[in-house]
């Protein structure tokens, strides 16, 4: 959930939705875009191993594949599915930001050999 606050601190509300994680909330055309977390790739145990145990289900598929557009008040107006743009397998959207007037996407892939991330692609997100 998200929760809402005045500038002085004062709790204001929560939003809440069909989004898992949050990782990136921007504010763009008087909508609100949120990018849910990725924590679709294994979990290491306390040893760093693969922890074979985890069961992923198709929600937890999806966190990082989708963009929420929310009204400022946290109502769900659409939900992007940006799994048709993502070009890799384990491909991920790690980034959103705005520039030139267009809601930018950066996407990454990441493996258990490579943990740092770095940019595979970049795209503008069209319809907004």
């Amino acid at each position: 959930s998200i929760r809402v606050f005045s500038f002085p601190g004062e709790p204001l509300r929560q939003i809440t939705g069909a989004f898992r994680v949050p990782h990136v909330l921007r504010y763009f055309m008087r909508r609100l875009y949120l990018l849910e977390y990725n924590d679709e790739l294994p979990h290491l145990d306390e040893n760093g191993e693969v922890d074979e145990s985890e069961e992923v289900t198709a929600e937890r598929y999806l966190a990082g594949t989708r963009v929420f557009v929310l009204t400022p008040e946290g109502d769900q107006l659409q939900v992007y599915d940006l799994r048709p743009q993502l070009q890799r397998p384990g491909e991920f959207v790690f980034a959103m930001n705005v520039f030139g007037g267009q809601l930018l996407i950066a996407t990454s892939s990441r493996s258990l050999d490579n943990v740092n991330s770095t940019v595979d692609s970049m795209f503008a997100l069209s319809g907004v």
